[in-house]
């Protein structure tokens, strides 16, 4: 009877030693885990962090870069600065180049020699507001601007032309306006515009809606008829629309057929882009 209880306290006693051992390599293959999956998710959080801080470097130095683009500047600087074109073309003897990002689109005419003869840069409507401060030295416009903050009545000078168009069969719009100064050896022409596709900025409706047809008179006290491109439409309300691109060429380029058309590359997209953000505001 003794013999038989001393085995049974015997076998209990290996079974909760056994239990014991079970309990703690439980412990054990369940810290190890945690700590793996601790590691995984560390190392995930880690590389995410680093993709968005890289990410948002190279949107700094995007944005950056943008006051940096200059008559004469080279198409390698730009592959370099604003990443490889989306879109290229041409067009007469310019190779165009459609650099485009979430805040911006950067259009470039080069020449043969690979050096910029114009550009324009137009701002988009983004979720993220991005705004796009322009300091062009060439300009004279002290403290720089923000593109889409500015109204076409406030841009420094008085426009030598205006030009627009809507187009029914695609339900394409465009105006801008040129400037040349003549003062300090600058021949350079400058211009302001809205592509349909770029950001609405305090033009709460867009643009489109402010277009008329010229019907010939003044509109202001900076645009007299002799500045109407003939058959254009015009907005007469410059004081309260906001030009949504900026940019710059030689004399001898002809930015309406170059940069100012429709034609090059494919920007419908970016204006569905827009449509779709403006469904979401209203």
């Amino acid at each position: 009877m003794d013999r038989r209880h001393s085995i049974g306290s015997k076998n209990h006693s290996e079974y909760i030693d056994t239990q014991k051992v079970r309990k703690v390599f439980f412990k054990i293959g369940e810290s190890v885990l945690f700590g793996i999956v601790f590691a995984v998710v560390a190392a995930l959080l880690t590389a995410n962090i680093m993709d968005h801080k890289e990410r948002q470097r190279t949107i700094d130095n995007q944005l950056k870069n943008l006051s940096n683009v200059y008559i004469g500047c080279s198409k390698q600087w730009a592959d370099e600065a604003f990443g490889y074109p989306q879109f290229i073309g041409q067009k007469e003897e310019y190779l165009l180049c459609a650099y485009i990002s979430d805040s911006f689109v950067l259009q470039i005419a080069y020449d043969q020699a690979q050096a910029a003869k114009a550009y324009i840069i137009t701002s988009l409507d983004n979720p993220d507001k991005i705004n796009l401060q322009i300091n062009d030295s060439t300009l004279q416009y002290a403290n720089g601007f923000t593109i889409g903050e500015i109204s076409y009545y406030d841009f420094p000078g008085t426009p030598e032309c205006i030009f627009g168009f809507v187009s029914n069969g695609n339900a394409r719009a465009f105006y801008g306006e040129s400037y040349y100064y003549m003062s300090g050896g600058n021949y350079y022409e400058y211009y302001i515009a809205s592509f349909d596709y770029g950001k609405t900025g305090k033009n709460l409706q867009g643009f489109v809606s402010s277009l008329t047809i010229s019907d010939g008179t003044p509109i202001d006290d900076e645009v007299k008829e002799s500045q109407i491109s003939r058959y254009s439409f015009v907005i007469e309300d410059r004081k309260n629309n906001y030009p949504n691109t900026y940019g710059v060429s030689t004399p001898d380029v002809d930015m309406d057929n170059l940069l100012f058309s429709y034609d090059w590359f494919n920007s419908q997209q970016l204006r569905n882009k827009l449509d779709s953000i403006s469904a979401e505001k209203s």
